[in-house]
């Protein structure tokens, strides 16, 4: 009898299962090395990181133009105190604001629309480069060569399959090649079924963070009762989505912003990916440093 594709089962075999440990391998060691698991990076201050830094950590791009436009919003319906106007100049004297400011003027602009405005793409790209640089996310090269190596599975896994088939319709024994699929399957959901833009060093900014401004957990507040127009842009960085609907659910609703915990991107997510209650941080959570209800100054958070 022939052997199925003219390669004996066992040689095919060998062939399959050194193709995927390299795969597999490869995915493993770029998640582990650009992960932030292993102490590659310098330390970063959390307090020395813009609003806007903490607010692309919590959510992504979207999330950070979310929270740009609705501060743009604010400002320029001429709400803002004196006091809370000197707390947007010491804060929110940001690029990436700037640039959605150009295009948030037009009628009808939404987040949406920002984000196709080229130069609040080039800010956005320019922030993922510079947090990525900092180790708080993985660079977007990372991020392609994990998804080329995810599809690189899948066809693997594919091939097999159809092996299998192949062999049961020429009466070939398939069992072992079956035992090595299954595995196969078994790897590729823990390796690749999530792969995070954010790394640990950014999800321990966020938990950080966090634990100084308690007061700012959407689920700890009644709609942010009391709190000042500009704190409230603090918890919808520092809180993501949920911070966002919490502090201005109208405008969340109108404009089309993700609900809580949506903090996906193009099979990637950002946040903290793992406490969502009551450990020290919620939902899909970017943060600010401001805690009670102090300034910050130079751009970032002053503690």
């Amino acid at each position: 009898m022939e052997p199925t594709w003219g390669i004996e089962g066992p040689d095919f075999l060998g062939w399959y299962l050194t193709a995927g440990c390299l795969l597999a391998a490869s995915v493993f060691l770029l998640r582990l090395f650009t992960g932030g698991l292993l102490p590659l990076y310098r330390k970063v201050d959390p307090h020395s990181l813009a609003p806007l830094d903490l607010a692309y950590l919590s959510g992504g791009p979207f999330h950070a133009v979310s929270v740009s436009h609705w501060v743009w919003t604010h400002q320029s319906s001429g709400q803002p105190s004196t006091e809370e106007r000197r707390f947007l100049d010491a804060n929110w004297q940001d690029p990436l604001l700037q640039a959605v400011a150009g295009t948030a003027r037009y009628p009808g602009s939404t987040p949406k629309s920002c984000m196709a405005d080229p130069s609040v793409q080039g800010r956005l790209r320019d922030r993922h480069r510079r947090l990525a640089r900092l180790g708080l996310v993985r660079g977007r090269g990372v991020m392609l060569v994990l998804k080329a190596l995810k599809w690189a599975i899948m066809l693997l896994l594919g091939l097999g399959v159809v092996r299998i088939i192949a062999g049961m319709l020429n009466g070939r024994d398939f069992v072992n090649l079956v035992g090595a699929v299954m595995a196969g399957i078994f790897a590729f959901v823990v390796l690749t079924a999530k792969i995070p833009a954010i790394t640990q060093p950014g999800i321990q900014v966020l938990r950080e963070l966090r634990r100084e401004n308690q007061d700012l957990r959407p689920d700890k507040t009644a709609g942010y009762a009391g709190v000042a127009p500009f704190r409230l842009a603090l918890g919808a960085a520092l809180f993501g989505a949920a911070g966002l609907w919490t502090a201005a659910p109208a405008y969340a609703s109108a404009m089309g912003v993700p609900a809580a915990g949506a903090g996906a991107s193009g099979g990637t997510y950002y946040g903290d990916p793992v406490s969502t209650s009551s450990s020290s941080s919620s939902g899909s959570g970017g943060s600010s440093s401001c805690s009670g209800g102090g300034s910050c100054g130079g751009g970032g958070c002053g503690g």
